[in-house]
């Protein structure tokens, strides 16, 4: 699911390549956006790209509480 969220696919179409409903694919990534903290699907894609993808997957095996993984605007 996340290479076609990488992607720029749709829920719909993600839903249909992995036979799932639209439904189920939105909740697991409104989940995956709770637990980076992210407020939109380019956030998950850029977190899970290069050096954060060690953190990436470290934030959505971990129990605790969410932790920000996406990086503050420069100024």
């Amino acid at each position: 699911m996340l290479a076609s969220l990488q992607r720029g696919l749709p829920n719909k179409v993600i839903a249909k390549q992995l036979n799932l409903s639209e439904n189920t694919i939105k909740v697991h990534i409104s989940n995956i956006m709770r637990k980076l903290n992210a407020t939109n699907r380019t956030e998950v894609a850029l977190a899970a790209q290069g050096n954060m993808m060690d953190d990436f997957r470290s934030a959505l095996s971990d129990t605790r509480p969410a932790m920000s993984l996406v990086r503050p605007p420069m100024n």
